[in-house]
């Protein structure tokens, strides 16, 4: 059957019958081999195919072999009807897959880019251009063959073709920028970050296909891909060759180290691989931000997997280290973490009360709350966050420099914590203010109030009404879009709101109005926008013109210095 050309179009359906006797007779390598088949063969027959994908997703799975079961899941979901009752289960899965897949992929792209960045200059020219001369010389070959083949098809009368095209795909070697996983690291982060995944099809580039005109046309062109792969300089460009690049680069990798231990953990439950994981963040940045927890989750792992020794050591490095730690009081005390749980709803509801008295200007009931809930609730969660509502009304009441003071005391007491960033942020804009008052007087105050910063670091601003979308299913969709395609750019998201009905999610930091602006022009034409609708705003704005902002709330008028300073530049 298979051998006869009339069932050529029932091929997929044939080595899936192949795949399932095989399988039934426990001959699971060689049913793995047909379900292939399965799926390389099947053209039109999406069932088909999204069976034969979700069978080998879930066999790869269940052997922990988790990269080709997520290739396989993405290919399911893909083609699978999203009315089936499996739909959203496979989809979760697919989901949970690639979030892990792409961690690795960080942790392998940036480990080898910091290898080519440190050979020497002559040698990582040479390395760079013998990737480039590979490159050119297969399609040279590529061409070659390809004139070949349509002058055997033009003298066989087209029977040849099949047997040219495919020697044409058995002469591609590994060396050719789409078969080289070298020169292809490069470029298709930088891909899937602009256009995410897209089917084989008409203006792929578009998330809305209904219409497509010649301004359309042209944005599209702009946004076009940068990295090009005949060009020594491209290849450059990502490397970390400085030691602020060398800095980010690591904080990537133990970025991705804790976020697919988690992910081994708590998704996948595979206890084994987390601990693994973990391990390796450890010994490779012992020092890392994280070190309180990956401490911690090396106990915890170690006891569950009754490494009784293992769990103690990191139990006595974690006493030694944070003794004062959150982390080392649940492990002391048994009953700790109970009462931080029961203790959460109380001060949640204690902080919304703070901070709506700090949006009305009473200002002195806000401290007040905020020691208060600081005493009685020692240790809390929202501490860092209390601290801030806490320096920002005391500057109200006591002056700017009372503010200052306390502002650099939840720098230095929060350090790493995203109140610590905002902390900084406002303490930056007071001196700018300062500066500016003293050697810019004669400029009108309309004038000071926004400045054109574009080389400065910017961020991206997303304002939605809570009635319409809320704040968590905000975060957690801009969160999945940037694991989907900005997973090697170190983006934060920070909530905050403008008044009672009003949120508002920042994405910083980037690194100048260029890049701010590409991710704004993606966003605007991505997927990730669906879940807002057409009920919000964004724009992009720099880090010392936020503060301003921030502090007048004035939406309309920002927006017009936005369309000056930035979309009439483009």
């Amino acid at each position: 059957m298979i051998k006869d050309k009339k069932n050529k179009e029932y091929l997929d359906v044939i080595y899936f019958g192949l795949a399932e006797l095989k399988s039934r007779q426990n001959q699971t390598k060689e049913a793995i081999g047909f379900y292939k088949l399965s799926v390389s063969k099947s053209v039109d027959n999406d069932a088909q195919k999204a069976l034969s994908s979700l069978i080998l997703g879930e066999i790869f799975y269940e052997d922990q072999l988790y990269r080709p079961a997520q290739s396989y899941y993405d290919t399911a979901v893909a083609y699978m009807d999203v009315e089936s009752p499996k739909f959203k289960s496979v989809q979760k899965r697919q989901t949970t897959l690639s979030l892990l897949i792409e961690n690795l992929n960080v942790i392998s792209d940036q480990d080898s880019l910091q290898k080519i960045a440190g050979m020497s200059e002559s040698q990582r020219n040479n390395f760079i251009d013998g990737l480039i001369s590979k490159l050119k010389e297969e399609e040279r070959l590529e061409k070659q063959q390809a004139q070949s083949d349509k002058n055997e098809s033009a003298f066989l009368n087209g029977n040849q073709n099949n047997r040219g095209s495919n020697r044409l795909n058995q002469s591609r070697g590994g060396v050719w920028y789409f078969y080289n996983p070298t020169t292809l690291s490069f470029g298709f982060s930088e891909f899937g970050r602009k256009w995410g995944r897209r089917k084989l099809e008409d203006n792929w580039r578009r998330s809305n296909k209904k219409s497509f005109g010649i301004e359309e046309a042209e944005t599209e062109e702009d946004l076009e891909e940068e990295f090009d792969p005949k060009s020594r300089d491209s290849y450059i460009a990502k490397l970390p060759l400085s030691v602020e690049q060398l800095k980010l680069s690591n904080q990537k990798i133990i970025e991705a180290y804790y976020n697919a231990a988690i992910i081994y953990k708590e998704d996948l439950e595979d206890l084994g691989l987390s601990l693994k994981t973990f391990e390796e963040l450890n010994q490779r940045f012992p020092k890392n931000d994280n070190q309180v927890k990956v401490l911690y989750f090396l106990y915890r792992l170690n006891l569950s997997l009754e490494n009784e020794d293992e769990a103690a050591k990191h139990k006595k490095m974690l006493l030694k280290l944070f003794p004062q730690s959150d982390y080392a009081k649940i492990i002391s005390d048994s009953t700790y973490l109970e009462t931080l749980q029961n203790a959460k709803p109380t001060i949640d509801v204690l902080y919304e009360k703070a901070y709506k008295k700090y949006l009305s200007g009473k200002y002195k009931a806000t401290v007040s709350d905020c020691e208060l809930a600081n005493k009685n609730h020692k240790g809390n969660l929202l501490t860092p966050r209390f601290d801030l509502l806490h320096a920002l009304a005391s500057g109200y009441i006591d002056g700017k420099n009372k503010m200052v003071v306390l502002l650099q005391k939840v720098i230095e007491t929060h350090q790493g914590h995203e109140v610590a960033v905002s902390a900084q942020e406002i303490l930056d804009q007071l001196n700018e203010e300062e500066s500016s008052t003293s050697n810019s007087s004669s400029e009108s105050k309309e004038d000071q109030k926004y400045t054109y910063e574009p080389k400065s670091a910017h961020y991206f601003i997303l304002i939605f009404k809570e009635f319409d979308l809320e704040q968590n299913i905000a975060k957690a969709t801009l969160s999945d879009y940037h694991s989907q395609f900005y997973s090697l750019e170190k983006l934060n998201i920070s909530a905050l709101l403008l008044d009672k009905e009003t949120n508002m999610l920042s994405v910083r930091e980037f690194e100048n109005a260029n890049k701010a602006m590409n991710y704004y022009n993606a966003f605007q034409l991505g997927d990730a926008r669906g879940p807002f609708g057409d009920n919000y705003q964004s724009f992009v704005i720099s880090q010392s013109n936020f503060p301003i902002f921030y502090q007048s709330k004035e939406i309309e008028e920002y927006l017009l210095k936005f369309k000056e300073f930035y979309q009439s530049q483009q």
